[in-house]
C-alpha cells in the first residue's frame, strides 16, 4: 500500500509539473501573439497619415475627403488617410491629436494657441492678399485657406430690385427698404435663423462691423452696444420678426417657402441647403455699410488647413503635398462646386454668381472676420452661454 501510494504521489507530482509547462508555454505564446498583434498595428499606423477635421459640417467634410482620397491613391499608394472627426464640444488645444499630420477647421480664436508648422510661400501664390492676411500668425504663414464661407443677406426677387437700384447701397438704404416693406405689408421683413447660438452670434457681431467699421471681439455689451440698440429699435418698429431670436432653421424655411420673407440673413453653407425652389426667388448681397466708402471687413468664415508642430518632417512632405493638390484651380473648382463655397484660389472656376461674387468681395475687402461666434469663443457651451445673455437682453 506504502509503495502504491508513492507511486501516486510521484505520479500526480509529474502531471502538475507537465500541466504547468503547459500553462508557461501557453502563456508565452499568448504574449508573444500580443506582442506581434501591437507591433503589425504600429506597422500599419506609421503607414497612414492622419488627418483631422474639427467643427467641420458633413457638407463641406465629404467633398474634402473625397479629394484627399483621390490625392492618395494617385501619389502615395503606400500611404493611407486615416481620418478623425472632432465637434467644438472641446476647444481644440484641449483635444490629444498625438500623430496628427493635417488639421483642417475654421479660422477663429480656436487657431491662436494652435501648435502649428510654417507653410511654404509656394502654396499662396494664387490667393487673394486678404486671405493671406487672415492665414499668418507674427507675419508668418501657418494658415492655408481653402474655402470662403459668408455670413450673407438674401434679398427676394421682389425686394431685389430696389436695391439693385442704388449705385452705392449703404445699410441705412436698406434698413429703408425693410421699414417700406413692413409697412405695406403690415409683417416683419428681416428674418434669420438665430435660435441658432452660431446665427445669433454671426448676426450680432456683423451688424456691429457695420455700425462701428470695427468687427467685434467679444460679445460684452459694451463691444456689441450699438448692434444691440439697433435690433431693439427693429424690433419695436416691427421690421424684424418680435422673437427672431428664437426661430429655428425650420421656421426661416416655412417663411421663405411661402414668400413670407423679404429678406434673410444667413450663412453661406446653410444656404446652400435649401431646395432650389426656395433660392430661385432670392438673390444674395453681402451686407452693406453705413459708409459706402469705408474699408470693409466681411463676416467671411475660412474652411482653413494647418500642419502641427510634432509632425514628422517625412509626413510635413506629404501634407505640403497634398495642400498644393487641394489649392490647384480644377481642385478648387471642385471643391467650390461640391460645397457650394466661394473657392480660395482667384483663378478657378466657380459653379454660380454667388460664389464669384464672394470671392470678389472678400478679394476686395479687408482681412475677412470669422464671425462673433469664432472669433470670441472656442467651444459650443461658450457660444451658448453668450448667444442667451443676448436673448436675454434683446427681450428687455
Amino acid at each position: 500500500t506504502m509503495v502504491m501510494n508513492n507511486l501516486t504521489k510521484k505520479t500526480t507530482q509529474g502531471h502538475e509539473t507537465i500541466l504547468k509547462k503547459i500553462l508557461i508555454s501557453t502563456f508565452a505564446i499568448a504574449t508573444l501573439l500580443i506582442l506581434v498583434f501591437f507591433i503589425l498595428i504600429g506597422i500599419e499606423n506609421s503607414k497612414k497619415v492622419h488627418i483631422a477635421f474639427y467643427a467641420i459640417p458633413e457638407s463641406i467634410e465629404q467633398p474634402l475627403q473625397t479629394h484627399i482620397d483621390s490625392w492618395f491613391i494617385k501619389n502615395s499608394s503606400k500611404r493611407k488617410p486615416a481620418y478623425h472627426f472632432f465637434s467644438a464640444e472641446q476647444a481644440l488645444g484641449e483635444i490629444r491629436l498625438k500623430n496628427t499630420s493635417l488639421i483642417i477647421t475654421y479660422n477663429g480664436k480656436n487657431l491662436d494657441t494652435a501648435q502649428k508648422q510654417e507653410l511654404s510661400p509656394e502654396l499662396y501664390k494664387n490667393i487673394p492678399s486678404s486671405l493671406c492676411k487672415a492665414s499668418l500668425k507674427d507675419s508668418k504663414p501657418y494658415f492655408l485657406p481653402l474655402l470662403i464661407d459668408h455670413f450673407e443677406l438674401l434679398s427676394h426677387t421682389q425686394t431685389s430690385v430696389k436695391m439693385e437700384s442704388y449705385t452705392n447701397l449703404s445699410f441705412y438704404d436698406f434698413l429703408d427698404i425693410a421699414t417700406d416693406v413692413s409697412k405695406k405689408t403690415n409683417k416683419p421683413s428681416i428674418y434669420i435663423a438665430a435660435k441658432s447660438d452660431s446665427q445669433l452670434l454671426q448676426f450680432v457681431g456683423a451688424l456691429q462691423e457695420v455700425l462701428t467699421g470695427t468687427p467685434p471681439k467679444d460679445s460684452a455689451s459694451h463691444s456689441v452696444s450699438e448692434a444691440i440698440n439697433l435690433l431693439k429699435e427693429m424690433q419695436k418698429d416691427n421690421i424684424i420678426h418680435s422673437t427672431w431670436y428664437n426661430l429655428t432653421e425650420q421656421d426661416i424655411v416655412y417663411y421663405m417657402s411661402n414668400e413670407d420673407a423679404p429678406f434673410v440673413f444667413i450663412p453661406l453653407s446653410e444656404h446652400r441647403k435649401l431646395s432650389y425652389n426656395i433660392t430661385k426667388k432670392y438673390r444674395s448681397f453681402f451686407v452693406a455699410s453705413i459708409k459706402t466708402n469705408q474699408s470693409r471687413t466681411l463676416t467671411a468664415p475660412l474652411i482653413s488647413a494647418f500642419i502641427p508642430t510634432k509632425t514628422s518632417s517625412k509626413n510635413k512632405l506629404i501634407a505640403e503635398s497634398l495642400l498644393s493638390y487641394l489649392i490647384t484651380p480644377p481642385v478648387q473648382a471642385r471643391l467650390s462646386t461640391t460645397t457650394g463655397l466661394a473657392p480660395a484660389d482667384a483663378n478657378a472656376n466657380t459653379p454660380d454668381i454667388e460664389a464669384d461674387d464672394l470671392r470678389y468681395w472678400v478679394a476686395a475687402s479687408s482681412q475677412p472676420y470669422p464671425g462673433l461666434d469664432k472669433a470670441a469663443f472656442v467651444t459650443l457651451k461658450e457660444q451658448k452661454t453668450a448667444a442667451n445673455i443676448l436673448r436675454n437682453e434683446l427681450r428687455k
